[in-house]
């Protein structure tokens, strides 16, 4: 979900007058150039609707969830209440803002 959740994230820009819609197609075709490891949202809707349906979270925050379980990253969020829900959960979730980058070996 990464392209729509950043083409989102344009729009409230270009919404907000904080960005130009001009400049939109061009930076959308340079994200589309990143070396990114996609993950289809159907080989992770399983998981995510256990995840939703035992922790009480959406589908939507669980999708996250099972991804970052997926590929062994932590999940960096600014929502705290998902954090404290999953705070005994065996996932990694943690509060963006309490999260620092590990140093390089």
């Amino acid at each position: 979900m990464f392209y729509i959740e950043i083409a989102n994230i344009f729009w409230k820009y270009v919404r907000a007058g904080l960005y130009a819609a001009a400049d939109v197609p061009a930076d959308l075709a340079t994200l589309k150039t990143f070396p990114l490891q996609l993950v289809s949202m159907a080989e992770l809707m399983e998981e995510a609707v256990n995840i939703a349906i035992v922790y009480g979270i959406s589908a939507y925050d669980a999708s996250y969830v099972a991804l970052s379980h997926r590929v062994s990253a932590p999940l960096l969020t600014l929502d705290q209440r998902l954090v404290n829900t999953l705070t005994n959960a065996p996932y990694n979730v943690q509060l963006f803002t309490n999260f620092s980058v590990p140093p390089l070996p």
